[in-house]
């Protein structure tokens, strides 16, 4: 079969063969580099959610302890702030809310998947017992253990997304950050309970044994988010674990634990609010540095990807149309210096080697330098020389008859 094959097509098909396996690994390369950018933007879009997720957090962190205030002085206390900060609630979950509509739950698990969708339905029942706590007709116990629920069920989400990460580093500011949201949540369950003690003047035998539960949490979930946190993040907690507030913060956990549960406690309770508030505001200014961290991270690594992309793909397409066109210059030029077909060119020599003359060469338009004009040029010489010879052997010929006329007379 190749040998039926013109010259040409040979030689194109020997460049061929390994253009089209640089085609076909450039292909592969370019699924491979499209899907890792693919990956990365799907760990931007799960990075913004833990951010997102964190705000509402924190948001109804603070609802929560004005409503365990407020439920527990009957109302008293917080009446002018709590509808203020539902508002700023509502507002991040909203936020929330059109960031999950962005995220693909393709790629997602399936319980990760329908912890997402689940939300909806938490922030519904949300809607649905604010106007209790309002009209005072649910218990502070209940009040907590509701939004209680809620922010676990969200920072279940947080903890969770670190699964579904590709990158280790993404995973590690994830873990990072899901650890602080935790120390946060902790501090502001601190907030709802000590805030009902004190607006009630007094701790209950089973409020102390969670605000007892809760002091070890937090220093649990410290050494957490240290294992993870990089150590710029590290140095940051704890430079705001030392501001003189939290020292402050301290004092009055010792006076609670001191006093004791069922003990009378004469703190103000939108002073104690106010205070750990104060707290939970550093940590959420740690919490929002980790999320910038994630970010930056994540915006990084969709830059350097892509920017990867467009490189490799700028390389090898030049790589490709180099080769093609050395190829088809190389072919074309040994076609040029032979003029036509080798077999062809071969043909012609044999012919003017037996010394047939009669022979037309097809020579193509300017050729002077191709192997078939040259067996143009070597056949007109021929037949010049053979020409010559002729004439030459008539005037022998001649000359011949001549002398013998001579010799006869």
């Amino acid at each position: 079969m190749l040998n039926k094959l013109s010259i040409k097509a040979k030689l194109l098909l020997l460049a061929g063969v390994p253009i089209t396996a640089l085609v076909c690994m450039t292909l592969l390369l370019t699924m491979n580099m499209v899907q890792d950018l693919r990956d990365v933007q799907r760990s931007q879009m799960l990075g913004e959610l833990v951010v997102k997720i964190g705000e509402v957090a924190h948001e109804l962190q603070k609802e929560r302890g004005m409503s365990a205030g407020f439920l527990s002085s009957k109302g008293s206390k917080f009446a002018d702030r709590l509808p203020i900060q539902r508002e700023a609630s509502d507002v991040a979950i909203d936020q929330l809310q059109q960031n999950i509509v962005h995220v693909k739950t393709t790629y997602l698990g399936e319980h990760y998947r329908s912890r997402l969708e689940e939300l909806q339905n938490l922030f519904i029942a949300l809607q649905n017992w604010r106007p209790l706590i309002t009209e005072l007709k649910m218990q502070p116990p209940a009040s907590f253990r509701l939004y209680s629920d809620l922010i676990g069920n969200l920072l279940e989400i947080a903890a969770r997304t670190g699964n579904q990460l590709q990158d280790a580093a993404i995973a590690r500011l994830t873990h990072a950050k899901t650890g602080l949201l935790f120390l946060k949540e902790r501090n502001g369950q601190e907030r709802a309970v000590l805030s009902g003690a004190f607006g009630a003047g007094r701790i209950s035998s089973d409020d102390y044994d969670v605000f007892l539960g809760l002091l070890i949490d937090q220093s649990n979930y410290i050494r957490i988010t240290d294992t993870f946190a990089t150590p710029e993040q590290r140095t940051l907690l704890t430079t705001q674990l030392n501001q003189p507030i939290v020292k402050e913060i301290e004092k009055i956990e010792q006076m609670v634990k001191t006093a004791g549960a069922g003990a009378a406690l004469n703190y103000p309770a939108v002073t104690w609010f106010d205070q750990i508030t104060a707290k939970i505001d550093l940590l959420h200014t740690v919490e929002q540095r980790f999320s910038q961290d994630i970010i930056d991270t994540n915006n990084a690594q969709s830059e350097s990807a892509q920017t990867t992309l467009t490189i490799s793909l700028t390389v090898i397409g030049m790589i490709l149309f180099l080769t093609l066109w050395l190829g088809i210059r190389i072919v074309g030029g040994i076609v040029a210096q032979i003029g036509g077909e080798p077999a062809f060119a071969a043909q012609i020599a044999h012919a003017i080697a037996e010394g047939k003359l009669d022979n037309i060469i097809p020579v193509r338009t300017g050729d002077q330098q191709s192997l078939l004009r040259q067996c143009t040029i070597c056949k007109t010489n021929c037949v010049s020389v053979l020409t010559q010879i002729g004439k030459l052997r008539l005037k022998v010929c001649a000359f011949k008859m001549h002398w013998i006329k001579h010799q006869q007379m």
